[in-house]
């Protein structure tokens, strides 16, 4: 797996990071499709800058959407796949259920599934 243009380094090392488990989900060791898919969205997350003073120039800056991010399928016996616009956006609802839309970073979703519970016990 690979990334290329511009900042391109942070998908780089999230699918470097992950590799064992995105290898293992490729040959199919209890992975679905989703899984993939996931692992392809949080990667180029990590390449969307909101931050970025030339991309809010150019109207850029709003991280990974489903006008401007799309995933490719593609596999043995299989013809290729596009998911873009409204097929994305349930994958998209997820990442940021995750906490990994907007350019979080490699390790988006790392810690994700709290369920808040110590914001009940917490007084101030």
């Amino acid at each position: 797996a690979s990334a290329i243009g511009a900042r391109s380094q942070s998908g780089r090392t999230y699918l470097e990071k992950h590799y064992e488990a995105v290898a293992a989900a490729a040959d199919g060791d209890g992975a679905t499709v989703d899984d993939l898919i996931m692992h392809a969205l949080r990667a180029l997350a990590g390449c969307v800058s909101t931050d970025d003073k030339e991309a809010k120039a150019k109207g850029n800056a709003e991280g990974l959407t489903r006008d401007n991010g799309s995933v490719g399928i593609v596999g043995k016996d299989q013809k290729f796949r596009l998911i873009e616009g409204d097929e994305l956006q349930p994958y998209l609802d997820r990442l940021e259920l995750e906490g990994g839309l907007g350019g979080a970073g490699a390790g988006a979703g790392d810690d994700a599934g709290g369920d808040g519970g110590d914001d009940e016990q917490m007084e101030t």
